[in-house]
């Protein structure tokens, strides 16, 4: 059975092909487009290529694909909805069933799958998305908030969220950086932002280089903490 998951939260998009069997999943083919890369037109035009090339070059056809995973958001208006679209049409024509995540349950999940040792009772996490070009979201997590595996994996976890201007977003960081042992982990900021923290002195883990489509699918349905939605409705977190 294969598996469409598509992440398209900020231009920094990424959509893949996965195949699910004997309990694993393993990619069989990503594309990874990057902000200086790509706009929205983009985004929406190199679909139907990655659709041609899935069915014309490795011979799989598109009704195979049986599990569809949608990042929902926070992330940028235009870029969520393209995905979106995508998503809930294959879901809809192939009666495949259609599975989301919210952005900040991703960044976790993927944050434990790779970077295991990071969540526990050793620091505390702020999770940073940026949702607009002078904007951004967050949600902290402190060092006892995940006392076991189940805390993440669990569909009742609970966090409350901020938007912030990047001027009001520094004075955050600088507040909780306060804290030496407060890790910062985002998938897309860009360099000025990466700069501005390392004069902050926090630690920070960039995840954009792993933060892919396949990697959110197989981190998150290892954790099984997925959203059953109706492909006729979805209701994406901007």
């Amino acid at each position: 059975m294969y598996i469409l998951s598509v992440s398209t939260f900020s231009l920094n998009s990424s959509f893949s092909l996965l195949k699910k069997e004997n309990n694993s999943v393993r990619t069989v083919v990503e594309f990874n487009l990057y902000y200086n890369d790509i706009d929205n037109q983009s985004q929406l035009n190199i679909f139907p290529y990655f659709f041609k090339l899935v069915k014309e070059k490795m011979g799989i056809d598109l009704k195979d694909i049986k599990e569809v995973l949608l990042l929902k958001g926070p992330g940028f208006f235009t870029s969520l909805r393209i995905g979106a679209i995508i998503s809930q049409t294959l879901a809809f024509v192939n009666h495949a069933d259609l599975y989301s995540i919210d952005t900040f349950r991703a960044i976790l999940n993927v944050l434990f799958y790779f970077y295991k040792d990071y969540v526990g009772n050793k620091s505390d996490i702020l999770v940073v998305i940026k949702v607009a070009n002078n904007k951004f979201k967050l949600a902290y997590f402190n060092r006892y908030y995940f006392d076991k595996l189940g805390d993440i994996s669990s569909n009742d976890l609970v966090y409350s969220v901020q938007e912030l201007a990047r001027k009001d977003f520094y004075e955050k960081v600088r507040e909780y950086s306060l804290n030496n042992n407060l890790i910062l982990v985002s998938p897309n900021l860009e360099l000025e932002d990466q700069w501005e923290l390392e004069n902050v002195g926090v630690n920070f883990i960039d995840l954009r280089d792993i933060f892919t489509s396949s990697n959110i699918a197989k981190a998150s349905f290892y954790l099984n903490n997925l959203t059953k939605e109706d492909p006729i409705s979805v209701n994406l977190n901007y």
